[in-house]
């Protein structure tokens, strides 16, 4: 064996080996890609978390009063946006405008300066409901 070739075989080896056993663990081995999408949660989850709950669904967000720090803050009531047009229990039946036990006919209001939440009137009684968002 000349002194070449005891310098070009290691030289090719050594480029080779890398490359093709790099190439058989890629054809070797599958990949599974999970992919998770979150949604804001609807009515079935919040019942099904707190079945007493007071919630009401409005441009399609599930909004919910009685949370401890949601009283503590300061808000503004804004303008009138709508009302609530049906009560139910089944959360099946909720859509924008339904409520689990405000009356129909309670007034929805914008809260200045902050749309995670909106102020409710009834019957001379005023609540502030918070958004419930995913993320």
């Amino acid at each position: 064996m000349s002194f070449k070739s005891v310098i070009v075989i290691p030289f090719i080896l050594s480029i080779l080996v890398p490359v093709t056993s790099g190439c058989s663990n890629v054809s070797a081995e599958k990949e599974i890609l999970t992919v998770y999408t979150t949604e804001h949660p609807d009515a079935n989850e919040a019942l099904r978390i707190q079945s007493d709950a007071d919630i009401f669904q409005w441009e399609d967000l599930i909004y919910q009063t009685d949370i401890d720090w949601v009283e503590e803050l300061e808000l503004t009531k804004n303008i009138q946006i709508g009302e609530i047009t049906k009560s139910t229990k089944n959360p099946n039946d909720f859509t924008n405008g339904t409520a689990s036990k405000l009356p129909i006919g309670a007034i929805i209001f914008s809260v200045k300066g902050d749309k995670g939440f909106l102020i409710v009137e009834y019957n001379q009684k005023q609540k502030k409901y918070l958004a419930l968002v995913e993320g």
